[in-house]
């Protein structure tokens, strides 16, 4: 007599359902402050013809031009300058999203995942500036996970 089978475990990934892993597409682009709305067109047939959930948009100018079916954009963006947006789509709920007060930074956050979308003053000249946004301003968008 054969004995019975016995079942294999169930992997421990997929006995909790907060622990079930996501694969996202997310890219990350500089559009050199784009006014065009041509250019704008452009932009939204990339994201959505490759099918991406999660853009990270630099020097951004008017977020008012900025439009992408399917998408919600949160911008930081002030009159003043060039700053950053998260493009995602709509079925992505971050659960919170935070804005560094300078327009170059912006964060999402989903679960435990951190997605920090920043654009840092650049060149020499702007050395003090540079060391000063990343010291005071981007630390705080990290996350701090403690070490157990």
């Amino acid at each position: 007599m054969k004995e019975p089978l016995t079942p294999l475990p169930i992997p421990p990934h997929l006995t909790d359902i907060t622990k079930i892993q996501y694969t996202y597409r997310i890219i990350t682009l500089n559009i050199n402050g784009i006014e065009n709305q041509t250019r704008f067109r452009m932009l939204e047939e990339f994201i959505q013809r490759h099918d991406i959930d999660i853009a990270l948009l630099q020097e951004v100018t008017d977020e008012e031009k900025l439009t992408c079916r399917g998408y919600q954009i949160t911008a930081n963006v002030r009159t003043t300058g060039r700053g950053t947006a998260i493009v995602h789509k709509l079925n992505i709920q971050f659960q919170r999203i935070e804005r560094i007060p300078s327009e170059r930074g912006i964060a999402a956050y989903l679960n435990d995942t951190s997605s920090v979308n920043i654009y840092a003053p650049s060149g020499s000249a702007k050395r003090a500036e540079r060391e000063e946004f990343f010291n005071s301003y981007i630390m705080g968008l990290l996350p701090i996970n403690p070490v157990n």
